[in-house]
């Protein structure tokens, strides 16, 4: 007599151990990555991987079913957690299924409320063994055709939806399947499902609709936490990853589900404050109020967008970066990789030799094909072959990710272009992270890299902001941001209508000051503009708040009324932890090799002494939180370079401990300077400003032109030494003097009368391309003045520039407007931008860097196309003659003879006023290394130049060679000198090479 196998215990999962069967499904444990569940939601575990017929036999084994009626199988998850798979693959795997979806239930009637049409319409008769042809109300009532169908004999009976596994169901499910998911990948995944499927509009309309579906199912799904009936929780979106006839699952998620709020007794869950979610561990006594307690009782309309409604606040939790940001730093918290890179220390050598090449783009400004995302554009491998015949090595995207802000629940357009981020997601406009993470895999197998950004200085006014404004969690220790009481609301400004804040003038910034509210005003208002942005200070106004409260607060912004400031020294440190989670993301998410910080000069603010204004540059606090975010970068393989228009000293500290390269602020309105005058006295002055106080050039992105002004403010002259005395011109003059005189030299020579395609911005700057400034220089007053004859000289004045940035250490970058020669747009044509104040719109004209679409007029964001002198990529590479072509020789030079990498000696006097000449010692920064020099001449004039370089590290006989061919143009003579001759806009790359044998030495002195 043989004994019956025991049947498996409910938890128990019928796994295949034996030794016959693939590796795979005799795991017992899987790797499943860690995620950021929505608030109460636990991750469940262990997770074991098992075939589909596993999951099918352990919902056999969970529960009996009597003979003459079908098993009700509930598969529940959120929206685009993989739920509608699951359950296809389900159904195709068991003999006499039937599949009803909770969204045809649902269809045209509400979204949640359709229990009862469920259960008296299919549930109860299939349960009694009747047959099921049910047509819901709304089918009837919109002419939809069919019927809901469960056939009598139907042996499973699977309800799918988000729901199916809701409280009120629960006495007529038999088992309940929770498909667990990372919220930010089913949302990626459930919009691109609805696009591909055409339903719900464009890709915007789906987003819309998405965030509008999640605005109910958020609070829906937190109240009824349906993961608590389930028997098995199966991983889907952003947790799944295994062999597709397998699945993963949790078979034990009781013990959790009670952990995470079960009562006692096993009784239906109590539902928790926002605070009991989110400050699980801490004593009520310490907790804030009971938030959702007190917003009950008010029946606040669904739509509501203040703190009353729960809906909204879910919603904007769920869109915020801090949120993101937990999650995504979980992810790497405790694993091997934050221990395999050093960190310390900055490396700029280490980062110049990952990319020392930097094509910078602008997101909105290119032109792509038809229906072809940015991303999808600078992923083509077209494109990356023409960047390394040219020598580019890495691509800066720019902003890519969501910027602007949240009014209500619509998202509102960025203030500044892009920098203004409210998001780790990629902005639809720009394509997606998929998208993304190809770049990243192109340019790799390119020898390139890409760079990404980081706003280590503010965010936009987007769902943390909002939360910040509603006194929620820890989000207003993300900003510098007071609640002013009630009683002092008369110091504060009204807010016109159809505003959420307005700025301070002095006057109301001294006041609130005075009563010790903030520090009052700060060393300089960026952006400064007459009722606009008179201090860097806004309120807001009444805000409803999650506890009730109508709130108005007062918050820092060092730029834009948009801007809100991040506070890097809340208690918190809420703050740093979105930051540095925005930084995780690019890096180990989306597969950059590094992140450019932007503005992170002005991360510490405090109050100085008594009539002094605000230390707010040069802080301590930013060297430290550079450091931290640098550190942070390092420590999983990146770099970092900054943006930092400060005092050279400034840039020197902080590039000690922070990040490992920074923007040459000091050197690119010089060497413009130089081109417009003719003559380089002020820009030898700030190279060899730089070396005397310690700044490496290899430590500087030399950049051309990007996307903002070209900065003139001279901080390190016009502030912090405005009054040390400088030789300028054959006299003594202060810093202020001399930051003074160079702007005047700026603005004269190419805006204006001089100039109408430039327009200065603000008190910061030009706006202008490359080429502008070029041709201003040359004396063409309006755009219509440029001929086909005058494309060659201007040409080769932007050869030079290129010169000066990549033939001496460090990183050389160039953007699409320099590569393809582009004007400005005309001023007309970009009005309502520029209306606003801000003239750079004219600089960001649209340009098509690979012919993709040579009939558009406009960029795909609307930014109108710009004349350019060059021309596409394909037909320049195609020219010996173009301004690509050249630039490729020119970039071989630098790449074949390491000056990237170099180490500058010397910047000397020189012949001619219009000549610069550069030393380097060719040793890749190893002083020890035997290595010879490189000397860099160029000719900033448009006229034939000629005279003697000569310096003090130079050695009498050392052969004077011409890199271009190895030609010998010279020797050096005791005077430690030697002779050149320049044509017009020109260079020389030239090798200094000690004398090869005593008979070469006996000639020489005899010439």
């Amino acid at each position: 007599m043989t004994r019956e196998a025991p049947a498996n215990p409910p938890h128990e999962l019928p796994l295949d151990d034996s030794t016959d069967a693939p590796a795979e499904r005799r795991a017992v444990l899987t790797s499943v990555p860690e995620v950021a569940l929505r608030e109460g939601e636990p991750l469940a575990g262990p997770w074991r991987q098992v075939p589909l017929s596993g999951l099918v036999a352990l919902l056999e084994h969970s529960a009996e079913v009597p003979a003459g009626r079908p098993r009700v199988v509930a598969v529940d998850g959120r929206g685009g957690s993989g739920k509608s798979a699951l359950a296809d693959r389900l159904l195709a795997a068991v003999e006499g299924g039937v599949l009803v979806r909770t969204d045809d239930v649902a269809w045209h009637h509400a979204f949640f409320g359709w229990t009862d049409l469920l259960v008296d319409g299919v549930l109860k008769p299939a349960r009694e063994g009747q047959a099921v042809s049910f047509r819901p109300p709304a089918w009837e009532e919109h002419g939809r055709e069919g019927a809901l169908e469960v056939p009598e004999g139907t042996q499973w009976l699977f309800l799918e939806g988000v729901g199916a596994g809701r409280r009120e169901l629960a006495d007529l499910v038999d088992v309940a399947v929770w498909v667990q998911s990372d919220p930010e990948v089913a949302e990626r995944l459930g919009i691109d499902r609805d696009v591909e499927q055409g339903v719900n509009g464009d890709r915007a309309s789906a987003t819309r609709f998405w965030h509008e579906w999640q605005a109910e199912e958020v609070p829906f799904v937190a109240e009824q936490r349906p993961w608590e009936r389930a028997r098995i929780v199966v991983a889907g979106a952003g947790l799944a990853g295994v062999l597709n006839e397998e699945v993963v699952v949790a078979p034990t998620p009781a013990p959790l589900a009670r952990a995470a709020g079960e009562d006692a007794q096993g009784g239906e869950p109590v539902e928790r404050t926002y605070d009991e979610q989110r400050f699980a561990a801490r004593p009520r006594r310490l907790r804030p109020s009971a938030q959702l307690e007190v917003r009950r009782g008010r029946a606040t309309h669904r739509r509501t967008a203040d703190g009353t409604n729960p809906a909204y606040v879910a919603w904007l939790v769920q869109q915020s970066m801090l949120a993101d940001a937990e999650g995504l730093s979980r992810q790497l918290s405790g694993t091997p990789a934050m221990w395999r890179n050093p960190y310390a220390r900055p490396d700029a050598r280490r980062a110049v030799s990952t990319a020392s090449v930097w094509f910078t783009a602008y997101p909105i400004s290119l032109i792509t094909r038809e229906g072809q995302s940015f991303l999808a554009s600078v992923a083509d491998a077209r494109l990356w072959s023409a960047f390394q015949q040219i020598g580019i090595d890495g691509i800066h995207t720019g902003p890519v990710k969501k910027a602007g802000g949240i009014t209500g629940w619509e998202e509102t357009p960025s203030v500044d272009g892009h920098f203004d981020r409210i998001s780790t997601q990629i902005d639809p406009l720009f394509g997606t992270e998929d998208e993304f993470r190809t770049v990243c895999e192109v340019a790799d197998a390119h020898g390139g890299s890409v760079i990404d950004d980081i706003v280590p200085g503010h965010t936009g006014k987007g769902a943390d902001f909002r939360l910040a404004e509603m006194g929620h969690g820890d989000y207003p220790g993300v900003y510098h941001m007071v609640e002013i009481p009630r009683e002092d609301w008369h110091l504060l400004p009204d807010v016109p209508p159809g505003r959420d804040a307005v700025n301070l003038d002095a006057v109301t910034e001294a006041r609130l000051a005075d009563a010790g509210y903030i520090i009052g005003a700060l060393q300089r208002v960026i952006f400064y503009a007459p009722g606009v942005k008179e201090t860097n200070w806004s309120a807001t106004s009444e805000v409803t708040g999650v506890d009730g409260q109508v709130r108005r607060w007062v918050y820092l912004h060092y730029f834009k009324q948009g801007q809100p400031s991040i506070n890097w020294l809340d208690p918190t440190f809420a703050g740093m932890r979105l930051v540095i989670g925005d930084a995780l993301h690019s890096l180990a998410e989306l597969g950059t090799s590094a992140l450019r910080l932007d503005a992170n000069g002005f991360l510490g603010v405090e109050r100085s002494d008594s009539g002094a204004p605000a230390w707010s540059e040069g802080h301590p606090l930013s060297e430290a939180a550079n450091h931290v975010i640098a550190s942070t970068v390092r420590k999983v393989g990146g770099f970092t370079f900054q943006e930092l228009n400060l005092g050279i000293e400034d840039i020197r500290d902080t590039g000690r401990v922070g990040a490992d390269l920074s923007y040459d602020f000091v050197n690119r309105p010089a060497y413009q300077h130089a081109l417009i005058t003719g003559d380089t006295e002020f820009l030898r002055l700030t190279l060899r400003t730089s070396l005397e106080v310690g700044v490496d050039p290899a430590s500087l992105v030399h950049g051309m032109q990007n996307h903002d002004e070209l900065t003139y403010e001279l901080v390190h002259w016009s502030t912090v030494h405005a009054t040390d005395t400088y030789a300028f011109r054959g006299r003594e003059v202060t810093g202020a003097e001399l930051g003074e005189a160079v702007r005047q030299d700026m603005v004269a020579g190419i805006t204006g009368e001089a100039a109408d395609y430039n327009h200065v911005f603000t008190t910061n700057g030009i706006a202008c391309t490359t080429a502008s400034v070029i041709a201003a220089s040359r004396g063409h007053r309006t755009l219509d003045s440029i001929g086909d004859g005058d494309v060659e000289m201007i040409r080769r004045a932007h050869l030079l520039l290129a010169m000066f940035n990549a033939w001496q250490p460090g990183v050389f970058a160039l953007s699409g407007w320099d590569l393809v020669g582009a004007l400005p747009v005309p001023v007309d044509q970009v009005a309502a931008l520029v209306d606003t104040g801000d003239t750079r719109w004219v600089e960001r004209g649209a340009h098509d860097l690979m012919d993709v679409a040579p009939d558009a007029t406009t960029s795909a964001s609307g930014m109108p196309r710009a004349r350019v002198l060059y021309g596409p990529l394909p037909a320049q590479l195609a020219d010996e003659a173009s301004f690509a072509s050249r630039l490729k020789g020119l970039l071989a030079l630098r790449e074949a003879h390491g000056i990237a990498t170099a180490t500058q000696l010397d910047v000397p006097a020189v012949a001619h006023p219009g000549m610069l000449v550069l030393v380097h010692r060719l040793d890749g920064g190893d002083p020890t290394r035997a290595a010879g020099l490189q000397v860099t001449v160029l000719n900033f004039t448009g006229e034939t130049i000629e005279g003697t370089v000569r310096s003090e590290h130079f050695t009498p006989r050392m052969a004077v060679l011409d890199a271009r061919d190895d030609g010998e143009i010279g020797w050096v003579d005791d005077l430690r000198s030697f002779s050149v001759w320049l044509s017009p806009y020109s260079g020389l790359f030239l090798l200094l090479r000690d004398p090869a044998s005593p008979e070469d030495d006996l000639r020489r002195s005899g010439r």
